[in-house]
């Protein structure tokens, strides 16, 4: 029989649409009703553990003959179940009457609650989940209040560390099994369960810890104060944080982020609901990484003086620059920034060289290469039925792609969304799904984590791989993993390849030969940019055309650097550096300006896949710390200019002039937007892209170093 595209429910009296296979709990929550529940989560299994969530449910049934049995009424008679039902793990039918508020239902869920609590401790003023508690939130709204078990709670351990990152509290646990599905189901690794039975379970891992990048998300599922960001704990109270949406840049993938900041402190950051770009994912760098944000930050500017440098006000920085750039021509300038600015700062940069009249200009890291083939979006990634991974290690480079593909592994079931939003429990998820390792190819020099879970992966150079693929497409012979990647592509329907670093370094001709085999079999091609807006800057004319690049600033006599982490060691002139530390750059300067962090800023960028994503400001105490429109703003005034882009409101219009799309009007999961011409030039080292997950710039807090084992650095591509 023909399933129906859509079903009626009758929740608590009220009828509601829902599409066929809806679990029961998201017909109630799509009906503007509430139940209780713990462990299912948007986007993890529903497997009905806690058995918060437990309603009345019934059905009408036909007779032999196909005629609905009635009541007295002569309505449809309503086959209930015998007991109360977990709604997450039932599935919603044509006609079900699901009751939430029968006195049965409260009954039910009051006692359910009142098991969870038996061990449950009573630290909730001392809880770093405290006024964020899904426990507490709903022992409130459902529980009795009292308990009637006055033996004394279970002990265990209260700071159990699975990792640097992440602190266990072994007394808070409900034994939900959100952390150990979401390693399972997620990043595809095992590495955490439940130890021992009953009133004695635990949960731990394998000795040696949980596994870096992806750790730091159970933290932020966890229904209790269980599992706590051993980064932020104690650093205050959920009530006491300025929240500020907004989105990461620590690498090109653009993940929705919440940004809590208390006291001008950052002191956390969670994942926040995109399903387009993360989901609800974070990597641990861009979770964990912000620490150098209140570490040695730069407050105000700093003029050199006899080789030391004094304090000094924007009015005395502004003089110091007009002295230093004292009879130095247009041409003997430049301007170069680092490419994670915001699309604002970039439109300025190009008006204010412009104005100049210097054709020195550059931003970096970037790749010297344009992409002529289709695009691929995040959503193409995850429900791809073919995946070849060339010259990308994922989950250094652009972690939450990674994850996009192991749930394009799991057959690329996405949760369906509703009117109230995600589905809490779709019953197409389940633990231990099938993983499709036949439909990924992974190709890289060295081992990488998608090499464990691809049935087609070699150890390559990357120009080769693409250069015996694109041999094998044309219909020659080239056998091995090459010839089985060639297939996949072919065979599919939906085939995606994902360019990284490693071929993209290799210039243009690689881009070439990829985009040949993308024509030919086709695939959209999703190529990882050097750094968080590089798709966006990309698209103005601030990369060097006549003018010379970042690797030639030693032929300059005066340069503006702001926020870069290498400069050539042979320039020797008067040097303005923009930055929000004392780096070893910001020492050769003869003026330092404070920076603003991502974090603090207004503006727009734009992620690996086109999409236009907000920035907004939290607040943090930076003092006289400001963006690079304000930094041009200050060298304008030094050479007597009048900066023709001067604040957020005249870069957005100008913008808006450009590429015709309103940047103060974005949607909260962002735009995709077709912005036109891509500019290019060659690249030196001093382009070449961070390659880990960890940043030179979040490496600059000590804190974070001692986490990581002291000794660690940032890895760039060679």
């Amino acid at each position: 029989m023909t399933q129906p595209s859509s079903i009626t429910v009758i929740v608590d009296g009220r009828e509601v649409q829902v599409p066929a296979g809806t679990s029961a709990i998201d017909a109630v929550f799509q009906a503007g009703r509430d139940v209780p529940y713990f462990c299912s989560q948007q986007y993890l299994s529903p497997v009905g553990a806690c058995r918060m969530c437990l309603v009345e449910a019934g059905t009408p049934r036909k007779n032999p003959d196909g005629s609905w049995i009635l009541d007295e009424q002569g309505n449809k008679k309503i086959f209930y179940f015998p007991k109360p039902m977990a709604s997450c793990t039932l599935g919603a039918s044509d006609g079900m009457v699901i009751k939430t508020l029968s006195e049965g239902v409260k009954k039910a869920q009051a006692g359910m609650m009142e098991f969870t609590l038996i061990n449950h401790p009573l630290d909730c003023p001392t809880c770093d989940k405290g006024g964020a508690c899904e426990l507490q939130d709903r022992a409130f709204e459902y529980g009795y209040g009292v308990s009637r078990f006055q033996f004394d709670r279970r002990h265990a351990e209260k700071h159990y560390e699975l990792s640097e990152f992440v602190v266990l509290d072994q007394e808070r646990c409900i034994h939900c099994k959100r952390c150990v599905r979401y390693f399972e189901e997620v990043p595809n690794q095992e590495v955490l369960d439940f130890i021992e039975r009953g009133g004695h379970t635990f949960i731990d891992t394998i000795e040696g810890g949980l596994p870096s990048n992806f750790s730091g998300n159970i933290t932020d599922i966890c229904p209790v104060g269980a599992l706590l960001d051993n980064v932020a704990r104690f650093r205050g109270r959920n009530w006491e944080y300025d929240h500020t949406a907004t989105t990461c840049t620590a690498c090109s993938v653009g993940c929705s982020i919440t940004v809590d900041a208390r006291n001008g402190r950052l002191e956390r950051i969670v994942g926040r609901d995109n399903p387009e770009v993360n989901e609800q994912w974070l990597c641990d760098g861009g979770r964990f990484g912000h620490p150098y944000v209140d570490d040695g930050r730069l407050t105000q500017p700093l003029i050199k003086v006899n080789g030391q440098f004094r304090p000094a006000t924007w009015e005395e920085a502004i003089a110091a620059i007009r002295t230093g750039l004292d009879g130095v021509s247009a041409q003997q300038m430049g301007f170069f920034t680092r490419a994670d600015i915001t699309l604002e700062e970039g439109i300025a940069l190009e008006a204010f060289v412009k104005q100049v009249g210097t054709p020195n200009v550059d931003h970096a890291p970037r790749h010297g290469v344009v992409v002529n083939a289709p695009a691929a979006t995040l959503l193409d990634v995850a429900t791809a039925d073919a995946i070849v991974v060339i010259g990308a290690d994922l989950s250094e480079e652009a972690p939450v792609v990674d994850l996009r593909v192991q749930e394009m592994l799991k057959g690329g079931v996405l949760p369906l969304q509703y009117d109230f939003g995600t589905a809490i429990a779709d019953l197409r998820l389940t633990e231990r799904m099938h993983r499709y390792r036949e439909r990924l190819a992974v190709f890289y020099p060295t081992t990488t984590r998608m090499h464990g879970v691809a049935d087609i992966s070699a150890e390559m150079n990357s120009i080769q791989v693409l250069e015996h693929l694109s041999s094998v497409i044309s219909g020659q012979y080239a056998g091995g993993a090459i010839e089985e990647a060639a297939a996949l592509l072919k065979n599919a329907k939906k085939p995606v390849i994902i360019l990284g670093s490693d071929v993209l370094k290799g210039g243009q001709i690689g881009l070439d030969i990829a985009a040949h085999i993308a024509l030919s079999s086709n695939a959209k091609v999703l190529p990882i940019p050097a750094d968080s807006n590089g798709v966006g800057l990309s698209r103005l004319e601030i990369v060097p055309q006549q003018g010379a690049d970042l690797s030639l600033l030693g032929t300059l006599k005066a340069a503006l650097v702001s926020r870069l982490t290498s400069i050539p060691e042979d320039f020797s002139g008067f040097l303005v550096v923009h930055e929000t530390q004392l780096t070893e750059v910001a020492k050769r300067a003869h003026v330092v300006l404070p920076a603003l962090t991502n974090y603090e800023k207004r503006g727009t960028t734009v992620n690996l896949e086109g999409r236009l994503l907000k920035l907004e400001p939290a607040a943090i105490s930076s003092g006289e710390s400001a963006d690079l429109i304000t930094a041009l703003g200050a060298v304008a005034e030094a050479l007597s200019l009048k900066a023709p882009i001067r604040g957020q409101r005249s870069a957005q219009k100008a913008l808006k002039d450009r590429f015709g799309v309103d940047v103060a009007d974005l949607p909260a999961q962002g735009k995709i937007v077709d912005l036109g011409r891509q500019y290019n030039a060659r690249t030196s080292k001093y382009h070449r892209p961070e390659v880990g997950m960890w940043k030179e710039t979040m490496l600059r807090s000590e804190r974070l170093r001692e986490k990581l084992g002291g000794s660690f650095n940032a890895a760039v591509a060679d």
